[in-house]
């Protein structure tokens, strides 16, 4: 368990020793790491980091380099916050990922936290007060609430995607199909029902978009913000959607759900009544930052390596900028909002299955697909 141990890692190391991670499983990852068991393979075949390609970095520690890092980070965020006594019950329970029922998947979206907590609090501004876990709504409350010396205050709630069984899994067992198609737009049960006939015939696999996890990451955050009424109060809600079916279909998905023309989840009252999604939630977010992260991220825990490997999105919700002062957010974030008219929209990802080079199929089904939307909408 020393392996690992010293001047710049003796803060995690003191955790452990105060008895705060007595409950972790002997096969969590941080246990692993002080250790010193984590490996290149172990990052190579980590299902979060999907098919990744992980260079073999030539005499790294991997075990070393985590712990130094997370041994700071979580020092530093252990000094800002006015209640300690919760940040210390995130590290004995929800940084725990599931006890004796370890899930690594917990341990990574709670990695997650931490790196947005860590950037926000030490990059958006000279910070005046923190509190973890703030009491602002009934019983619910976001990650933490960060007050600024300019009178900026920061609402930040964090969420991580994760899909359970990954496409490339599913085309595997879909070789008798010609294509896969899935949509990053939103289509009635009706149309929905219409495509999945017309793929069938084809012999195109079709699946729809995972709207619904959207829809329930923003009104869980949107139940624990208050409403803005003041410019310089911001409702953050950081997606982590590293759990990413193809690198090539990058932040797509949840980009396009939410700010395609035809039918953006953000703005198209057609489709919010589609999905059902509560208004006021909707209404509360200030902005949504959309992430992947990566072995970089991972590893340092450093939110910034997202802008040297353009894996973010900053989405700016436009229904509040009367009320916000989106200018003021940008310039803390660091971070240029997403601009939809600058980008190809990708309405569907197609992925090729079986033998077949024809692609008309696959672009007449699209073209279909649309058709329908246009027809019902």
């Amino acid at each position: 368990m020393e392996t690992n141990r010293n001047e710049l890692t003796e803060y995690v190391y003191s955790l452990y020793d105060r008895g705060l991670m007595s409950d972790y499983s002997n096969n969590h990852f941080l246990i692993k790491a002080m250790k010193g068991e984590l490996t290149y393979l172990y990052f190579q075949n980590n299902p979060y980091l999907g098919n990744r390609i992980i260079t073999n970095i030539s005499g790294m520690d991997f075990s070393s380099t985590f712990i130094c890092n997370f041994s700071i980070k979580m020092h530093y965020l252990s000094s800002i916050f006015v209640n300690k006594d919760k940040f210390e019950d995130f590290i004995k329970n929800q940084l725990a990922a599931g006890k004796e029922n370890y899930s690594e998947d917990q341990f990574f979206q709670a990695i997650s936290e931490i790196n947005v907590l860590q950037y926000l609090s030490l990059y958006s501004g000279k910070l005046k007060e923190a509190f973890y876990e703030p009491e602002l709504c009934d019983d619910t409350n976001p990650e933490a609430r960060f007050h600024f010396e300019n009178g900026m205050i920061f609402d930040i709630e964090v969420k991580t995607a994760n899909f359970g069984e990954v496409l490339e899994d599913k085309i595997k067992r879909s070789q008798d199909k010609d294509f896969l198609i899935k949509l990053n737009f939103v289509m009635s049960e009706e149309s929905k029902q219409s495509l999945k006939e017309y793929c069938d015939e084809k012999n195109i696999e079709l699946f729809f978009p995972r709207v619904l996890k959207l829809k329930d990451f923003i009104e869980s955050a949107g139940k624990k913000f208050e409403e803005i009424t003041d410019e310089k109060h911001f409702n953050l809600l950081f997606i982590n959607w590293t759990y990413i079916d193809y690198m090539e279909w990058r932040l797509n998905e949840p980009t396009f759900l939410l700010t395609n023309p035809i039918s953006a989840l953000l703005y198209n009252e057609n489709v919010q009544e589609i999905i059902g999604i509560d208004k006021k939630s909707l209404d509360k977010i200030s902005a949504i930052v959309l992430y992947r992260d990566n072995i970089d991220t991972l590893l340092s825990q450093d939110f910034r390596y997202h802008f040297a490997h353009q894996t973010f999105k900053l989405i700016l919700n436009e229904n509040l900028k009367s009320i916000n002062n989106f200018s003021l957010l940008c310039k803390a974030l660091g971070m240029n909002p997403y601009d939809a008219e600058s980008e190809a929209i990708s309405y569907a990802e197609c992925v090729k299955c079986g033998a077949s080079t024809d692609n008309q199929n696959a672009n007449n089904a699209l073209e279909f697909a649309l058709k329908l939307w246009q027809k019902n909408s």
